[in-house]
């Protein structure tokens, strides 16, 4: 799939979209790639992140339609490999809930064998650290660095 289509797949309800206030609280912005928002999970404990597309009313995956689905487990794939090749985790972790944030989103996370939570779900195991901005800087950095690298 080339740029030109992925970005006609993407665009059709981009324009008006708004993230989640929970979501934009408990995370920093990454990337921006061509369907969905990359953030990162404010916990220092996991390097955590979401994928939120960029389209309006999406509250399941199923509401996605099938050729931005497709974009979407590309994304999914690049940020996994962003996280297993920036943090060497023992596991990553991919999962879509939307109990608590109803707005579709994906979470990837790096998992590890002396993680807080391992082997448990993260959810309840894990704190969300309201750190300044600047200090998930160089965690930031380093997922950017990979994703220009590898998103072209």
């Amino acid at each position: 799939m080339t740029e030109k289509n992925r970005a006609q797949l993407a665009s059709s309800d981009s324009s008006h979209f708004q993230l989640h206030a929970q979501l934009e609280n408990d995370s920093l912005f990454v990337a921006k790639l061509t369907l969905c928002e990359v953030r990162l999970m404010r916990t220092h404990e996991l390097e955590w992140l979401l994928l939120v597309p960029r389209l309006m009313n999406i509250r399941e995956l199923t509401d996605v339609s099938e050729a931005n689905q497709q974009l979407l487990w590309q994304e999914i794939r690049l940020c996994t490999r962003a996280l297993q090749a920036c943090f060497n985790p023992h596991k990553t972790n991919i999962a879509m809930l939307g109990n608590m944030v109803e707005q579709f989103h994906v979470h990837i996370i790096a998992r590890y064998k002396d993680d807080p939570a391992w082997p448990k779900p993260v959810w309840g195991n894990v704190e969300i650290q309201k750190l300044p901005a600047d200090q998930w800087d160089p965690i930031i950095q380093k997922i950017q660095d990979f994703l220009t690298f590898h998103f072209t």
